[in-house]
């Protein structure tokens, strides 16, 4: 029933819902705002799994009063307990690394008296006594008059992705240092191969007791030690291909044990902890001893002079964790199922980690002398056994390298015996093939100074047609790095014409850059510069013998 009011006066009619008609509409409003607040709690849960999931955690600051509200996310990415952070802004400066304070107030002043947008990356200290880095994100809001009056935004927790991109700059600064030491060892060789070998050629020219043969002997042990260094610089650059043998790790540093205390100060301990019965790794022996030497001795020195202290070094086997992963200086992207762990550790004095950062640079060094090569080599070295090598070190707390070598899944002892060199006189055309004119006279001189007759060609174009021109040729000694057509390119003509041909392969580099050529059964082989005259004739005369 609807009761009517009539206003005679201005014929209007108003109609008034009865008490029965308001209750429903009333009831539907009022379960419509249950549904609404419904709706909007799930959604903030929603919201605040998504927040969780993400390890995000939202803050807001009143700029008038200075109270600044964390959210449980935000105290546990700091490491505190929900409600513990007390909420003023100086407080939450005061947990800010001290090196990136200022760069943070410089951010706020500048959102507050510029745009009203606050984005930064910065270093936080955590309860535990940790650093984090943090990325946060805010957004000023202003009164009528436009001053700044609140500010609020989130924050997460970036510390895996700046370690992660730490490693990737580190990396591709590292690579970039390989490429360069790499081409540098590889010009210095061939170099080298033209000293050393007209040196042994003069050497060989003069009469025993002449004054120039201890001159010229110094000039040929020089030069093997020039290369000694160019080896360091492959290793770094992971271009030295280590002749891999199975070897029980913990045999090996027992078997050095004495070397080693020997290389180090009387008043500094070698103490050993090594692990029985470990599985073996496939290692080039003669590097993994410059490894070992290269951690120990630098450890020892790490310790002050006159000072007792302490060298450790401990093997075990173990799986890589996610932690290693995240922090080995050499990335390994389908782990080993286990690996052989060495660690080197002493108690010296420590670095910081801008020192930390740079140790495995060539020729960085903080020593008064030295060249900066031990742990650049080691770098490469571990790299080239498919392992990796972390650090951790902290100014008077002393450095632990660990390094991780993969462990062979099977391995069969085998013993090599060495085989004397031989110098026979040889006969027949020898096509000689470099493009360092230098290197193509020296060996010719040595080949006809031992009965050969020699062909000369200075890129693999001039190769291929010299093979084709000549059927009389017996072998061919090529270079495998050279402009326009390299020494595989050339190879692969070369065997088109000439199946059955011989090639000495040589390279500036190591063995694996010949390597698809070279493995054609016994009709290559490879000799890597530099090299003397015995050695180029031994290589020679083996590869036409097979």
């Amino acid at each position: 029933m609807l009761s009517r009011l009539i206003d005679l006066g201005h014929a209007r009619v108003y109609t008034i819902p009865n008490s029965s008609f308001m209750q429903t509409h009333l009831e539907y409003a009022l379960q419509a705002s249950r549904l609404a607040e419904t709706e909007l709690r799930e959604r903030e849960r929603r919201l605040q799994i998504s927040l969780d999931a993400a390890k995000v955690g939202y803050w807001d600051w009143d700029i008038q009063t200075g109270e600044v509200r964390w959210s449980d996310n935000l105290e546990q990415i700091h490491g505190q307990e929900p409600g513990s952070f007390q909420g003023t802004f100086d407080s939450f400066l005061e947990g800010v690394h001290p090196d990136d304070r200022q760069r943070v107030l410089d951010m706020v002043r500048q959102a507050l008296h510029g745009g009203g947008i606050y984005e930064i990356e910065y270093r936080t200290l955590t309860a535990e006594g940790g650093i984090k880095w943090l990325e946060a994100r805010g957004h000023v809001i202003r009164d009528d008059s436009g001053e700044p009056k609140w500010m609020s935004g989130l924050c997460m927790d970036a510390t895996e992705r700046h370690c992660f991109q730490e490693q990737l700059r580190r990396t591709q600064r590292l690579e970039s240092l390989g490429l360069l030491a790499g081409g540098i060892a590889h010009d210095f060789n061939n170099l080298l191969a033209t000293i050393l070998g007209n040196a042994s050629l003069a050497l060989n020219a003069v009469p025993a007791l002449s004054r120039a043969a201890p001159m010229l002997r110094d000039v040929i042990s020089a030069s093997e030690r020039a290369a000694q260094l160019t080896r360091r610089l492959l290793a770094y650059a992971g271009k030295d291909q280590p002749t891999t043998t199975p070897t029980d790790l913990t045999e090996f540093v027992r078997e050095m044990a004495p070397l080693l205390r020997t290389s180090i100060p009387k008043l500094v301990n070698l103490s050993l902890d090594l692990e029985e019965d470990l599985p073996l790794v496939r290692a080039d022996q003669a590097q993994l001893q410059q490894v070992l030497m290269n951690l120990v001795i630098n450890g020892a020195e790490a310790i002050p002079e006159r000072t007792p202290g302490e060298v450790a070094v401990t093997i075990r086997s173990r799986p890589l964790l996610p932690d290693d992963l995240r922090t080995a200086i050499i990335p390994i992207e389908f782990p080993a199922p286990e690996y052989v762990e060495l660690n080197v550790c002493d108690n010296g004095s420590g670095m910081d980690s801008s020192t930390a950062a740079r140790i495995f640079d060539p020729f960085f060094t903080t020593k008064f002398t030295g060249r900066g090569l031990g742990l650049s080599a080691v770098l490469g070295i571990i790299g080239g056994h498919g392992g990796t090598i972390k650090v951790q070190s902290s100014p008077g707390l002393g450095t632990c390298f660990t390094v991780f070598l993969p462990a062979a899944p099977s391995a069969e002892r085998h013993d090599r015996a060495g085989v004397a060199a031989r110098i026979d006189r040889g006969s027949g055309i020898i096509l000689v093939v470099d493009d360092e004119p230098d290197i193509c006279e020296m060996v010719r001189r040595a080949l006809e100074d031992n009965g050969y007759d020699v062909l000369l060609a200075f890129d693999g174009v001039e190769a291929v047609r010299r093979v084709s021109e000549h059927a009389g040729i017996r072998a061919a000694v090529l270079d495998f790095a050279m402009p326009a057509m390299g020494g595989d390119a050339a190879a692969s003509l070369i065997r088109e014409v000439r199946p059955d041909l011989p090639i000495l392969f040589s390279s500036g580099y190591a063995q694996h850059d010949a390597e698809p050529a070279c493995l054609e059964g016994g009709r290559s082989a490879f000799l890597q510069k530099p090299y003397d005259v015995a050695r180029l004739l031994d290589a020679l005369g083996r590869l036409l013998d097979n």
